[in-house]
């Protein structure tokens, strides 16, 4: 699975992939806190994926995982009819799952 995360919010944005992003940069994981490479991974290079949409990726294999940082920016309110969140996933695969959790205190 390969991966690439960003949170959208609230300023004057600009546009990646087809999504407009309101706070333009800020809008992108800042800090990888951990992470897991495992079978099938083809780029240990995890720092690839931070920042703006650029099409790289990383592949963390089946049952792989990261956790992010967001430090300046947050999800949108309620009521906004908007992605808060979007995550890139360019694998081939059907079978790849994605789950996403989010914290605001990074334990629960």
């Amino acid at each position: 699975m390969i991966i690439s995360c960003m949170l959208a919010s609230t300023v004057s944005g600009q546009t990646y992939g087809g999504v407009e992003f309101p706070s333009g940069e800020s809008s992108f994981a800042d800090e990888i806190v951990e992470y897991q490479l495992n079978g099938g991974a083809a780029d240990g290079n995890i720092s690839r994926i931070l920042g703006i949409a650029d099409r790289k990726s990383v592949s963390i294999g089946a049952y792989g995982y990261m956790i992010f940082k967001f430090a300046d920016n947050s999800l949108t309110c309620p009521g906004y009819e908007r992605n808060d969140l979007v995550v890139y996933e360019v694998g081939y695969s059907a079978q790849e799952l994605v789950e996403v959790f989010i914290s605001t205190d990074g334990n629960d």
